[in-house]
C-alpha cells in the first residue's frame, strides 16, 4: 500500500507535557486549598493563619505531591511541643497533666486534668470543598497536554 497520510502519537512529548501540566495544576488546586483554609479557618490568630504554607509540587517517582500545612508549634510549660495544625485538624481527648498549662482552676477541681479540645478539621474541610475544582484541574491537564502535543498529521 502506498502511504498517503499518517497519524502518529509522540508518547515521549505527551508524557513530558503531561507531566509538566499536571505538576502546574496541581500547585494551582494547593492553592486555592490554602486561600479556603485562610478564609474558613476556626483560628483567626495571625501567627497561624500565617504560618500556613503550600510547599513545592514535587515528583518522586509516579507521585507528584504538593504538601499543605503548618509548622507552627505550641509549647507546654512541661517544654513539650506539638504541631498546632495538627492539633487543630485531630482535637485531643481528655488527658491528665501535670497542670502544665495552668487550666486546673478553671476547668474543674483537678489541677491536673485537661478537658481535651474538639477537631476542627480545616485541612479536611477545605480538601472536601475543593475535590470538583482537583477533578476538573487533573483533566483540564490531560485535555491540554493531549491538544498541545500528541497529534500529528501529514
Amino acid at each position: 500500500m502506498k502511504k498517503i497520510a499518517s497519524i502518529s502519537v509522540d508518547l515521549e512529548k505527551f508524557s513530558k507535557r503531561l507531566e509538566s501540566n499536571l505538576k502546574n495544576e496541581q500547585r494551582n488546586t494547593a492553592e486555592r486549598i490554602w486561600e479556603h483554609l485562610v478564609e474558613n479557618s476556626n483560628m483567626k490568630t495571625g501567627a497561624y493563619i500565617a504560618s500556613i504554607r503550600v510547599e513545592d509540587t514535587k515528583q518522586e517517582g509516579n507521585k507528584i505531591s504538593t504538601f499543605i500545612g503548618s509548622d507552627l508549634q505550641v509549647t507546654s510549660k512541661a517544654g513539650d511541643s506539638y504541631n498546632l495544625g495538627l492539633l487543630l485538624e485531630t482535637g485531643t481527648m481528655p488527658h491528665a497533666i501535670p497542670n502544665a498549662f495552668g487550666w486546673g482552676e478553671e476547668f474543674g477541681t483537678d489541677p491536673n486534668f485537661h478537658p481535651g479540645m474538639r477537631a476542627y478539621n480545616n485541612y479536611k474541610n477545605a480538601l472536601n470543598a475543593n475535590i470538583a475544582t482537583y477533578k476538573e484541574n487533573i483533566s483540564k491537564a490531560i485535555r491540554e497536554a493531549k491538544w498541545e502535543s500528541l497529534f500529528k498529521t501529514n
